[in-house]
């Protein structure tokens, strides 16, 4: 894969940052804005319909000046797109099923930040998360029965490569009131079943382990699901380490490549599921690089290399993803669509 997307954040954290993404290619220093924001928009996750030929592409926004939160669907085919709003409210982290005709998706989800403390460059958590899954068809969306309980805290979806699985993290609502460091999440996956949901299964190895296990991802070829797991809450943690559970027999192992207390973090899959990108802070405990590791067959991690820059950026790089080509976006007209006054309201249902 020859593409990265992916934000670029200055520390410490505000709740007011108007981050951009951008588009780098590895095998080049090129790189391009892949959607400004304008200094309007918190322009948060991006997640795209593949990795390789990827067609639909979605970015979550929060507008910063004149309120409210949504999100974007532009199809690259057609160079159509639109700007959704959802009665559900607080959407974030998002991530296509694999025939990209929908997006699960957190919701109602509030953002509260604190100050930093001793080597953490940001604090952000969420009192409240819910599942939902939004279908781009028809422009509806609905909470996903078993991952959205009105007294847990729910969060993080992604979507298993066959499409009839998600994994997601779950904590009590309440450790948000108990203070940060009782917040640890732990990883369940529930059955999609037609948007009808079903019983969410702790993840063994990857929940009830003492420690905050969050951020899933599924390998394409379905042979591995990659999370983080730290001492407490999740995002940007000193403790944060890479960890890898093994979909064939349940092992779980922790990755090589990480550092101690250098915030491993933020981490996607190549195309051929042979390589992971990741975020570090392992040069200077603030910035966070990207880094490559190479997975084995036996999921073992080589060394990791940092993806160099001509000149040192005193910014954090988060949330990358590999892409296989570039998608051809015009960062222009995406951001028209993100600056457009007409947002398509997306239609509630209600499932049972």
């Amino acid at each position: 894969d020859d593409v990265i997307v992916y934000r670029l954040v200055k520390p410490m954290f505000s709740a007011a940052k108007t981050p951009d993404i951008y588009l780098r290619h590895i095998s080049s220093f090129k790189k391009k804005p892949f959607l400004p924001s304008g200094g309007r928009y918190c322009t948060c996750c991006h997640t795209f319909s593949s990795k390789s030929k990827s067609r639909k592409v979605s970015v979550q926004w929060r507008n910063m000046v004149e309120g409210g939160a949504g999100f974007t669907v532009y199809d690259r085919l057609t160079g159509k797109g639109k700007k959704v709003g959802i009665p559900l409210g607080g959407s974030t982290f998002m991530c296509w099923s694999p025939d990209a005709t929908k997006l699960v998706m957190t919701v109602k989800q509030k953002l509260s930040t604190l100050f930093p403390i001793t080597q953490e460059t940001q604090y952000a958590y969420s009192p409240t998360a819910d599942i939902a899954v939004y279908d781009a068809k028809n422009d509806s969306i609905s909470l996903l029965p078993g991952a959205s309980s009105a007294d847990l805290l729910e969060n993080y979806p992604r979507w298993s490569t066959d499409g009839k699985t998600i994994a997601f993290c779950m904590d009590r609502n309440k450790t948000a009131e108990e203070g940060r460091f009782k917040q640890k999440y732990n990883i369940h996956l529930i059955p999609y079943n037609d948007g009808n949901g079903g019983e969410p299964v702790p993840l063994k190895g990857a929940s009830f382990n003492g420690k905050s296990n969050y951020y899933p991802r599924y390998s394409p070829d379905g042979k591995w699901l990659s999370f983080c797991r730290s001492n407490y809450g999740s995002l940007i943690k000193p403790s944060s380490d890479i960890y890898l559970y093994s979909l064939e027999d349940g092992a779980v192992k922790r990755l090589e490549c990480n550092y101690a207390n250098a915030a491993d973090s933020w981490h996607s899959w190549s195309s051929n599921s042979r390589w992971l990108v990741f975020t570090s802070k392992r040069d200077d405990g603030t910035f966070a690089r990207l880094y490559f590791t190479e997975i084995d067959e036996q999921g073992k991690s080589s060394p990791p290399v940092m993806l160099p820059d001509r000149k040192f950026i005193a910014k954090s790089y988060n949330v990358p993803e590999f892409q296989k080509e570039d998608p051809g976006i015009s960062s222009s007209k995406l951001y028209r669509i993100l600056n457009s006054k007409t947002v398509k309201q997306a239609r509630e249902i209600k499932v049972e």
